[in-house]
């Protein structure tokens, strides 16, 4: 049996489905953009043992065992990825994405390692600015400090 949907009926009915089409497209749309505000990980030059990440345009060689970490409860949402034994907030272990400026006061000049700052803080840590974007890097080891950073990149510039 087919019902048959007359008059206003076929126009609340058609009316509903516009309404549902609309929200799935901005649905969609709003997602589509939320994935441009996280790393993925993409094909690239990274040695052995290493991954690459893009953040927007910029890129970065990372650890492969550092994967994205919760930022949903942290003062700074930035957007982070590090070690699989780091959990909570503070001083964190790995990579930040960083591209409110406005909030990111750094303690050295871009490209320059430095150790932590007090005993609650062991890591050494560092930072590379490209465009809007900042990468912070910090871990216990120096050298891993270090070649991220030297790996950062855009389409044919590298800052350091």
């Amino acid at each position: 049996m087919v019902m048959r949907v007359r008059g206003r009926g076929r126009s609340a009915v058609v009316g509903v489905v516009a309404i549902a089409v609309a929200v799935a497209v901005v649905a969609a749309i709003w997602v589509s953009g939320r994935d441009e505000d996280r790393a993925r990980v993409v094909d690239g030059p990274a040695p052995p043992g290493w991954l690459r990440l893009a953040y927007g345009d910029v890129q970065v060689s990372v650890p492969d065992d550092w994967d994205r970490r919760s930022t949903g409860d942290c003062v700074s949402e930035a957007e982070h990825w590090g070690p699989p034994t780091q959990a909570g907030c503070g001083h964190r272990r790995g990579v930040h994405f960083v591209v409110d400026l406005d909030t990111f006061d750094p303690a050295s000049e871009p490209g320059v390692v430095t150790r932590g700052l007090d005993a609650e803080d062991p890591s050494w840590h560092g930072y590379v600015r490209l465009g809007d974007v900042v990468v912070s890097v910090s871990d216990a080891d120096r050298a891993v400090v270090r070649r991220v950073l030297r790996s950062v990149s855009i389409e044919g510039f590298q800052p350091i």
